[in-house]
């Protein structure tokens, strides 16, 4: 398969059990949801357009009432309102990402953490309102103390015992597993073969266009990096991006972005700019991109080679941003 310009690409393992006709028409659908934008493209199999839709929006929909740190009725918030050490009844799917995300965080060694909560919105990064600078010292203090963490907790009879001190934020998960549930529906549901999902910039395709060609997309590059273009040919993979340009604030002339280090309870300051990763699934490579981040690029590349993950590292070198590729993205890497 051949990239549509003279760029850099990375082509995984294709799989193509089965292609839509040469002739079949793409149909693009797109909305909101959870404060961002979503879209689809598909060969649509079986409905038309608005009954899909309809569809989509309803599975994201429950995605947000059960999961919003934002929304005071959601599930999520209903957890961590709970006294401490309660037992919480929670649906099966928010149950289900919070298994997923304490698995990354088992993998990772809390590198990627579901419980900090607390310090994204001391930092002003959640729906708390906060004063202008910085936290005072003694609440950044009170960040590295926790009295509980990932490791504390408990399902138990389709509920989670709620830690004292804990509050779960999934946003580094929520809008991968939405990905994935959107694809599930339309396979599953309507017989889609070729599709591509985006919801707030995490992607996911199956199959291949028409014309026979991969669903490509191009890899975020950071603001005012001087690399070329990056494409990735999303045949039943899904590529994530966390980085330090999407969400931040600037306090005597230095940069605080909006992902949190777990050991310290503050944004990190390790150099690094952003972290792209291809998987499977879209909740995982979501979840590991913000995991690499929080390792900062020697330790990141080489969890990726120990664990065979597809990552694109992108670290801060005085005013230029250098590249760095994992065993297995750059096994995927061509140029044309």
């Amino acid at each position: 398969m051949a990239a549509p310009d003279d760029v850099g690409i990375f082509i995984p393992p294709v799989d193509v059990p089965q292609k839509p006709p040469a002739d079949a028409d793409i149909t693009t659908i797109s909305g909101q949801a959870f404060g961002t934008s979503w879209q689809v493209k598909a060969v649509l199999g079986q409905g038309d357009a608005a009954e899909v839709q309809a569809r989509i929006e309803a599975c994201l929909s429950e995605i947000d009432i059960q999961m919003s740190p934002y929304k005071a009725q959601s599930d999520l918030c209903r957890f961590n309102g709970a006294g401490p050490w309660q037992h919480v009844t929670l649906p099966p799917m928010l149950l289900d990402v919070v298994a997923k995300a304490v698995e990354v965080a088992q993998l990772t060694d809390g590198a990627f953490d579901p419980c900090l909560l607390e310090a994204v919105e001391a930092w002003g990064f959640g729906s708390r309102a906060v004063g202008t600078g910085l936290p005072p010292e003694p609440v950044r203090d009170g960040l590295k103390a926790r009295p509980s963490d990932w490791r504390d907790l408990v399902v138990q009879d389709g509920g989670l015992i709620h830690p004292e001190g804990l509050r779960l934020d999934l946003n580094a998960i929520a809008k991968g597993y939405a990905v994935d549930c959107v694809m599930d529906v339309l396979r599953d549901e309507f017989g889609v073969v070729s599709a591509l999902v985006e919801v707030g910039g995490e992607l996911k395709g199956i199959g291949v266009r028409p014309d026979g060609q991969p669903w490509w997309v191009e890899i975020d590059r950071v603001p005012g990096a001087t690399f070329g273009r990056n494409l990735i040919a999303l045949c039943d993979h899904a590529v994530a991006v966390s980085g330090d340009w999407r969400r931040y604030f600037v306090h005597d002339d230095k940069s605080y972005a909006h992902t949190i280090d777990p050991l310290t309870g503050c944004p990190l300051d390790n150099r690094m700019a952003g972290a792209v990763v291809m998987d499977k699934d879209c909740w995982r490579a979501d979840a590991l991109a913000t995991a690499l981040m929080v390792m900062g690029a020697d330790r990141a590349v080489a969890f990726c080679a120990q664990h065979e993950i597809a990552a694109l590292i992108m670290v801060r070198d005085g005013e230029h941003i250098i590249e760095r590729l994992s065993p297995l993205m750059a096994a995927y890497g061509t140029e044309e």
